[in-house]
């Protein structure tokens, strides 16, 4: 059994972190309207970490023990876009570590451990992407058939480099260090909306000319939301970080910039999230939603809007905006039990290591 878990260990596990990881952040931003999600917050917190430290075991264990394996699911169509998690996972790590770190560790060690998660996440999100992308455009076993939204996890991986880099810029003001992580992250931005800009139209493609994805495939279309949502919290978190590097950044003009192009992006992400469940009816309706790991895929994105709703609400104030973030999280939290319920017994009955 053991052998099996190893050889079969799916590379998309790291989306139970990512998913996990995403609730703490969601939750302390509606903090002030619900007083016991702070508690709740570092509940989570502890969880993801945990979650992580579990599945990196007999991840990092693969590569030492299957691969042959590994290399297979790297010329996957689809498995191969899923390894980048691992260091979106780790990203995301890095933003617990400075929201909600420093109320078990202090400021300082929370602060250092989210900058070495940080360095680590980027070099594997430039790595992964450095293997993903040429495997693909060389391989000749990929068609259109096998385009979905899971795609979108390289653009979206490189999208995190600038939510957690500008994040942390605000610590090393007018330092060399804070500079090069500003200059790192508008990189990472500048790759992620381009990858997204050019696989978003293959997959569009696909979705409009051809037959949907097999149905265990269906939570992959709600990470459609995700760089848009991510763009938003980029935006905003650049007003803040532009006052702390030394370029002479006009940051009265990226304000204004960021709160049209903010509204509009997170409008995309709404607008796809209704399409989203209109989708997900479809295959409720049709009995076509078996269980499967890919189910994770439902809760990051959905975490994603929760989180750039709360960041635009920042620049431009709406009230309706809070509103939207209390019901999200409430969404979150229900499908976060569920989804992990149905894990929890994949595990127990070996289902979820099953050969993919």
């Amino acid at each position: 059994m053991e052998k099996k878990v190893i050889k079969n260990f799916s590379p998309s596990w790291f989306a139970v972190v990512m998913s996990t990881g995403i609730i703490p952040i969601d939750l302390c931003l509606a903090k002030s309207s619900v007083p016991f999600y702070s508690t709740l917050a570092k509940i989570f917190f502890v969880l993801s970490t945990l979650v992580f430290v579990a599945l990196f075991i007999p991840w990092i264990i693969r590569f030492f023990t299957n691969m042959d394996e590994i290399k297979k699911d790297l010329r996957h169509p689809v498995l191969g876009s899923f390894f980048p998690t691992v260091a979106i996972a780790t990203l995301i790590l890095a933003i617990d570590f400075l929201r909600i770190g420093e109320s078990f560790l202090g400021k300082e060690l929370a602060l250092k451990i989210a900058l070495i998660l940080f360095v680590i996440g980027t070099i594997g999100v430039f790595l992964f992407g450095f293997i993903i992308l040429p495997l693909t455009y060389i391989s000749d076993n990929i068609n259109l058939q096998h385009a979905n939204f899971g795609w979108f996890i390289p653009p979206v991986s490189h999208l995190i480099i600038a939510v957690v880099g500008l994040d942390l810029v605000p610590h090393y003001k007018n330092t060399v260090l804070g500079n090069n992580i500003f200059i790192i992250s508008l990189i990472g931005a500048g790759i992620g909306m381009f990858l997204y800009l050019f696989v978003g139209a293959i997959v569009y493609h696909r979705y409009i000319y051809h037959e949907m994805p097999m149905p265990k495939l269906a939570s992959t279309f709600f990470i459609g939301m995700s760089p848009t949502a991510i763009l938003t919290i980029i935006l905003v978190k650049l007003v803040a970080a532009s006052k702390f590097v030394s370029y002479n950044i006009n940051v009265g003009a990226i304000s204004s910039v960021s709160k049209v192009l903010g509204i509009a992006f997170w409008g995309f992400s709404i607008w796809w999230f209704i399409i989203s469940l209109i989708v997900l009816v479809h295959h409720i309706k049709s009995k076509q939603l078996p269980y499967a790991l890919s189910w994770w895929a439902f809760i990051f994105p959905i975490g994603a809007l929760g989180v750039s709703t709360g960041a635009i609400n920042k620049l431009v104030h709406f009230k309706y905006f809070i509103y939207f973030l209390n019901g999200i999280d409430i969404v979150l939290l229900a499908m976060w039990l569920f989804i992990g319920i149905k894990t929890i017994k994949g595990i127990v009955n070996g289902t979820v290591f099953e050969a993919h």
